[in-house]
């Protein structure tokens, strides 16, 4: 259903959290089922035993799964509340928009793993992290470039809008509904 991806800055256990979380509420694996074992999962994702073993505590702690010592891991819920990945695409890190990072960071931590890419005004980088991106996040917050730069607008409509979430400046330029949180001065 899901890959372990080496080139996300997500750590691999959390993507391993969610592989786990979307099995279960797939119905792969229902309540009571119990899953490969730490071994099984280590070699079929090519990842250190502890990294299973981490990811396991974490599903662990809020219940959805449970263990029997020497037995494995069993799931304890017929469904779950997966947390989000939101990334953060800031064009530059200022004071400013260290403010709003910490904010959004604390609003969204108890139900979101949030990451934060800084793309230097370039376009061409914002692209080139949209595409690297786009499977694995579940929204997009984009701090558009200060000028009105030619491309970003296409570059941020490469996103399902449902998907984007503007902040901090509303562009004329972009067409349609996005989503946005903005200062209007």
């Amino acid at each position: 259903i899901f890959e372990l991806d080496d080139s996300l800055s997500i750590p691999k256990y959390l993507q391993l959290v969610k592989i786990v979380e979307s099995w279960i509420n797939a119905g792969v694996y229902k309540c009571g089922d119990k899953l490969p074992s730490i071994n099984e999962l280590s070699s079929d994702f090519e990842i250190a035993r502890d990294t299973v073993d981490k990811a396991f505590a974490d599903l662990k702690e809020p219940g959805v799964l449970s263990s029997t010592k020497g037995k494995g891991f069993y799931v304890a819920k017929a469904s779950v509340t997966t947390k989000l990945f939101v990334g953060l695409f800031f064009n530059r890190m200022t004071s400013y928009n260290e403010a709003i990072y910490y904010v959004l960071y604390s609003m969204l931590k108890d139900f979101a793993f949030v990451d934060l890419m800084i793309y230097h005004n370039n376009p061409a980088i914002l692209e080139e992290q949209f595409n690297r991106y786009s499977k694995v996040y579940d929204y997009f917050v984009v701090i558009p470039t200060v000028n009105n730069e030619v491309g970003m607008m296409e570059v941020i409509s490469m996103l399902p809008r449902s998907k984007v979430i503007i902040i901090k400046r509303v562009l004329n330029e972009f067409k349609g509904n996005f989503a946005a949180i903005y200062q209007d001065f």
